[in-house]
């Protein structure tokens, strides 16, 4: 059985899914991700949203092979892209001049573009923290901070837990 999870991504079968606790309906609630039909599924306990992850895939694999339909697959990797023929160009030559294949050159670029808002998230979340401290005094003291508040910002690869904070 195919299966693993980096951050908060469930795999299997080829599959993704990235499930989220919605509190108003107190239920962790996901689907598939990448695919156009809608196979979605949900758990009340966290340690069943897995399973329900799998179980939603294979119903789904099984409904559209009672149906005779092509299931459909997450992104196969491959995309054509249209830029102008100068940028064309001039990635071309950067890629040949790095050693590297247009393609690895394309990859790379995509990466390090989404790991960039990766960071500019965290460096957000960290702007309200402190935007809030700073707003609410009390809010410096850790233990007056807001839980949610807190899990996050100790998640956070870029905030320190030392909540003193000078002001003049």
């Amino acid at each position: 059985m195919e299966e693993t999870m980096k951050g908060n991504v469930l795999r299997y079968k080829g599959y993704c899914a990235m499930p989220e606790y919605r509190p108003g309906d107190q239920v962790i609630y996901g689907y598939i991700l990448g695919i156009t039909d809608l196979v979605d599924f949900y758990s009340e306990n966290a340690k069943d949203i897995v399973k329900e992850f799998h179980n939603a895939v294979d119903d789904y694999l099984d409904f559209c092979k009672e149906i005779g339909k092509q299931p459909q697959k997450a992104y196969s990797g491959s995309f054509n892209v249209r830029i102008d023929p100068e940028l064309h160009r001039q990635a071309a030559i950067a890629a040949e001049l790095s050693g590297i294949t247009l393609n690895k050159f394309v990859a790379e670029a995509i990466e390090k573009s989404l790991n960039e808002g990766k960071r500019m998230d965290e460096m957000a979340r960290t702007a309200a923290i402190t935007a809030s401290c700073l707003a609410n005094p009390l809010m410096l003291n850790k233990e007056a901070v807001e839980p949610n508040m807190l899990k996050q910002a100790e998640s956070a690869d870029s905030i320190s837990t030392n909540y003193s904070l000078r002001v003049d």
